[in-house]
């Protein structure tokens, strides 16, 4: 889905060498493109942080899962799981073409700090991590291979993820009111990592979504839903909604400028993002 033209940079308002702006990103199957929208220099940046989750957290499982890559000749092609077996034998296994699987890694946060007053403290408050595998099962794989558990690590980027989350709810929430309706952008700063106050504005969303919500977002790649409280800006994100495991994150974004209108027009009404083909 390509929106109407933007004209000026959403992260620093710059009208000069202007490229288009995937919402999520292109390596996440993401279609949903705001033309015009980032300067060169701000989507250097923006690029970077997707970079970290396209190419570290999330590499085998987009292959698993055969999302597009701007560089396919670099996609992975080996898939190896370390493990123990069950007799307590450390071992490395490569597997064959219909064996493979990829884990996402997904971090928990606490919600917003803004929301729950929580005083300001730099970075972000991670409360767990979670591991989605897409792919072949690992019940099937254990069997036939008589391993006990498999081992391998997570390595997040200070805050990177988080702020890949406020560039993808500053996306979406430009691409449904437009960048000149917002009186202030919370999130701009920390994205372009000038601010250490992500955890203020990016964290878990708590909210249980109702089941009808939910069986729409299963026929999505990623899926995002706006809500206004008092004129500011929230976007909620579930990526790789397909799964009923993926978490729910909550992005409060800025403030709208007083008497925007409330109305969805034309292509901003469709809430859902990266709609699989």
């Amino acid at each position: 889905m390509t929106h109407d033209p933007i004209g000026k940079c959403i992260y620093c308002d710059s009208i000069s060498d202007l490229t288009d702006e995937h919402i999520f990103a292109y390596g996440l199957g993401g279609d949903d493109v705001l033309p015009k929208a980032s300067c060169k220099s701000c989507a250097k940046v923006t690029g970077s942080i997707e970079q970290h989750v396209l190419r570290g957290l999330w590499w085998l499982a987009r292959a698993v899962l055969d999302f597009p890559s701007r560089h396919p000749k670099d996609m992975p092609t080996e898939f190896k799981i370390r493990g123990e077996t069950k007799d307590g034998i450390r071992t490395e296994i490569i597997l064959t073409e219909d064996e493979r699987f990829g884990i996402a890694s997904f971090p928990d946060y606490a919600p917003p700090g803004t929301l729950i007053s929580r005083p300001y403290s730099p970075g972000i408050l991670m409360t767990g991590n979670r591991m989605i595998a897409f792919g072949k099962s690992f019940e099937e794989i254990g069997k036939k291979y008589n391993l006990a558990s498999i081992t391998g690590s997570v390595t997040y980027k200070g805050t990177t993820f988080a702020r890949m989350l406020a560039k993808i709810a500053l996306g979406v929430a430009v691409a449904r009111f437009g960048l000149d309706n917002f009186e202030e952008i919370y999130i701009r700063d920390c994205i372009l990592n000038k601010k250490d106050d992500v955890g203020m504005w990016v964290g878990c969303d708590n909210w249980t979504a109702p089941p009808e919500l939910l069986e729409r977002e299963t026929k999505t790649r990623h899926a995002s839903i706006i809500g206004v409280d008092d004129g500011v800006v929230k976007v909620r994100i579930r990526l790789f909604s397909f799964s009923p495991y993926s978490p729910a994150y909550l992005v409060v974004v800025g403030r709208l400028r007083p008497g925007t209108s409330m109305e969805r027009k034309g292509k901003a009404a469709d809430a859902f993002s990266g709609m699989n083909k």
